[in-house]
Parts: structure tokens; sequence; C-alpha cells
């Protein structure tokens, strides 16, 4: 490849990235804000109190869905993030799940 053009590969992939990753830091500060054993309720006055938007707690499945939107942002996607948080079936979360979700431009 000519240098030219592998200027221009580096140019156009460093104007393409416009933020920075934050899901290790919205995965982390949720899991301080929201400890295992917490009940269900106070689980989601937890999430409304850091405006996460989340599903009702769900009985028969047991668990929340919340969504961060835009942990991760550039020119061609943006990255939300969705967390699980699982309760037992004395209604304390059990456990948390983290994924990031692509959801396009």
């Amino acid at each position: 490849m000519p240098v030219r053009g592998l200027l221009a590969v580096i140019v156009l992939s460093g104007a393409c990235t416009t933020g920075k990753d934050r899901y290790t830091t919205v995965e982390s500060d949720l899991r301080r804000a929201i400890p295992l054993g917490m009940n269900a309720r106070d689980a989601a006055r937890e999430l409304d109190s850091l405006g996460i938007v989340h599903s009702p707690f769900e009985s028969d499945s047991g668990r929340i869905v919340a969504i961060v939107r835009s942990v991760r942002k550039d020119l061609l996607t943006q990255t939300d993030a969705r967390f699980d948080l699982v309760f037992n079936s004395d209604g304390k979360l059990a456990r948390i799940t983290g994924r990031r979700l692509y959801t396009g431009p």
C-alpha cells in the first residue's frame, strides 16, 4: 500500500472514533449501586435514580432488563449496554449479566 493510502486509512480510523468506550465504567457503577442481595423493588428505584431505562420486574422470569444508551458512539456505529438483573425465588438479586449491543448509527 502506498504511503498516501496508509495515511488516509490512519486518518479515517481516527476520524471515525469520536468517543471512548464507557461500558466498563457503566458496568462497575451499576454493580456498585445495585449490590447482590438487593430486592427487586429497591433495584428498580436505584435504576430510576440513575436515569437508566429498564423493564418492570417480571416475577415469572425473576428479572429486570436495563438498557444504557450510547456507551460508545462513532461515525459508523452506536453501542448500547444491556444488563439483566436476575433475582432468586426470595426476590433478592442473584446476578447481573451485561453485554454490548451494536445498534447502528
